[in-house]
C-alpha cells in the first residue's frame, strides 16, 4: 500500500472517531436534559378523603400527587408532605382530593381550640354547672342537652325552675379534674362550653349571673322541643301543707279511749273502765300522703 493509501485510511478513522465522539456527546447531553427534566417536579399535599372541621390531620389521610414543574401549578400555602403538617387540626371542611392549604389549619398548640368547633353563625359559650353532677364523667364532646336554670327567691322562700334551652350541642367538657389540675377543688363550678345562637348566649350569660344552670342530656336522636311550664317549691310541695299534716301518734296513752264495762258476779253488778289500744291503721303520715 503506497503513501496515499495510508493516508486515506488515516482521514477516514479520524471522520469515523470524529462521528462517534459527536454521537457519545449528544446521547449524553439527551440523557442529562432527561434526567434534569425529571428532577423538576413539584409535589402537593391532598385530603385522601372527606373530613369534618376540628379532624386531627393524619398521615394515612392525605396523599401526594406530584408532576412536572412545567405542568403543574403548586398552589400558594399548600404542602410538599404530609408529615409538615400531621398533628394540625381543620378549621373548615375539606372535600376528597382538595389541596390542603395553610390557611384551613388551626394555628398550632395542645389541643382542639374551641374556635374551631363553634359552627358557622353561632357563639361558643361556657356555662358552670355544679361539680356533684359529674360531667367530667359522663358528658361528651357531640352531646345534645337541654339547660335548665333554678332561680332561689331569699324574700318568698319559694325557688323554681325552668327548661331555658333545649337541643344545646355541647362543644367542649374538662376531662378528670385529677387530670387537669390536682390542686382544683372539689367544690369549684365545673365550665362547659356550648355552642347557641347570638340570642340564646344572652340568655346563658344572665342565666350563670341569677342562678344556678344544669345540663339535662338529650338522646343523640330527640329533636323534639318540648313546651313546659316550669316548676316551684309550691309545685312539688302545695303551701300550707306543712301545716296542714297531721301525725297520730302510736301508743300514746293520752290518746287511749276509755270503755265502761258492766261485771255481774251472782247478785252483785260493778262496773269497770279500761283503755283501749288506739287503731291499728292509726299511723302517721306528713301533708296527706300516707
Amino acid at each position: 500500500m503506497g503513501k496515499n493509501g495510508i493516508r486515506i485510511m488515516l482521514v477516514i478513522a479520524m471522520a469515523s472517531g470524529v462521528m462517534v465522539a459527536m454521537g457519545l456527546y449528544r446521547m449524553l447531553s439527551q440523557g442529562q436534559t432527561q434526567t434534569t427534566t425529571q428532577v423538576e417536579t413539584v409535589n402537593i399535599v391532598i385530603a385522601r378523603e372527606d373530613m369534618q372541621r376540628g379532624t386531627v390531620l393524619t398521615e394515612s389521610e392525605m396523599d401526594v400527587v406530584s408532576g412536572p414543574v412545567t405542568e403543574m401549578r403548586k398552589p400558594i400555602g399548600s404542602f410538599d408532605f404530609p408529615s409538615e403538617i400531621s398533628g394540625r387540626i381543620l378549621k373548615t371542611e375539606i372535600k376528597k382530593g382538595e389541596t390542603i392549604l395553610g390557611g384551613m389549619l388551626a394555628p398550632k398548640g395542645d389541643g382542639i381550640p374551641l374556635g374551631v368547633m363553634v359552627p358557622p353563625g353561632m357563639r361558643g359559650v361556657i356555662v358552670h354547672v355544679d361539680p356533684e353532677s359529674n360531667v367530667e364523667e359522663f358528658l361528651r364532646v357531640g352531646d345534645r342537652v337541654d339547660v335548665v336554670l333554678t332561680l332561689d327567691n331569699d324574700t318568698t322562700q319559694v325557688s323554681s325552675s325552668k327548661i331555658l334551652l333545649q337541643d344545646t350541642q355541647v362543644l367542649g367538657v374538662p376531662t378528670a379534674k385529677d387530670e387537669v389540675d390536682p390542686r382544683r377543688s372539689s367544690s369549684e363550678w365545673v365550665p362547659v362550653a356550648l355552642a347557641v345562637s347570638p340570642a340564646d348566649a344572652e340568655k346563658l350569660a344572665l342565666a350563670n349571673n341569677i342562678g344556678t344552670v344544669q345540663l339535662i342530656v338529650r338522646g343523640y336522636d330527640d329533636e323534639t322541643a318540648v313546651w313546659t311550664s316550669g316548676v316551684t317549691t309550691d309545685t312539688i310541695i302545695p303551701q300550707g301543707a306543712a301545716d296542714s299534716a297531721r301525725q297520730v301518734p302510736i301508743n300514746s296513752e293520752s290518746k287511749r279511749a276509755l270503755r265502761t264495762v258492766e261485771v255481774i258476779k251472782g247478785n252483785d253488778r260493778t262496773e269497770e273502765r279500761f283503755k283501749t289500744q288506739p287503731a291499728s291503721n292509726s299511723v302517721g303520715y306528713l301533708g296527706g300522703v300516707r
